[in-house]
């Protein structure tokens, strides 16, 4: 992937499938941040949450293969640009026809803040997202708010932990993608 004249390279990690090998579930996150940012803001907890799930995952076979992908250029000024890991990434896919069945992003799934129990979002957002940090969030477009309410409602089962779903306008990620290619995807 290049980058302001620098050769940069998605990592990629696949578990193989049992039954249904050819198709194909992506967990990916971004491994750059934005200047000022804590990586825990951004990336970072994206790429600890991944690797979890891959050492999580390891030795226990699913019927599909599970295709860890980490991606560059997620921020500014390459998001949203032709030059985005994740972009380069689909498109390469979508030319190999494989069969993404689903692409989940993982994003700024840790919040660091001096206010200790508060959770902001950007100016203009009308949400009833919590305003604590102790919960997930699964966001996606219209096309993908049923998929995003159901993994909400898998996880609050599954693990006890808070998970609200919704769509918010302009807040993306690499997910925007693979929906680019007709994948479906949340974030």
């Amino acid at each position: 992937v290049p980058a302001g004249g620098t050769e940069l390279r998605n990592l990629i990690a696949e578990l193989p499938g049992r039954s249904a090998r050819k198709e194909v579930i992506i967990v990916g996150a971004h491994y750059d941040t934005v200047p000022g940012c804590p990586g825990a803001n951004s990336g970072g907890t994206g790429v600890a949450a991944a690797l979890a799930l891959a050492q999580a995952f390891a030795g226990d076979p699913q019927a599909r293969a599970i295709r860890f992908v980490f991606f560059v250029n997620e921020e500014p000024p390459y998001f949203g640009t032709e030059e985005m890991g994740s972009r380069l990434y689909a498109k390469r896919c979508s030319s190999r026809e494989e069969k993404i069945v689903a692409m989940i992003s993982l994003d700024s799934l840790g919040y660091f803040s001096d206010e200790r129990s508060s959770q902001s979002y950007p100016e203009g957002i009308d949400t009833k997202l919590p305003n604590q940090g102790n919960f997930i969030a699964l966001l996606g477009d219209s096309n993908a708010k049923f998929r995003a309410d159901s993994a909400s409602n898998i996880i609050t089962r599954e693990t006890g932990l808070p998970a609200v779903s919704a769509y918010i306008p302009g807040l993306h990620s690499d997910e925007v993608s693979f929906a680019r290619y007709n994948y479906p995807s949340i974030l």
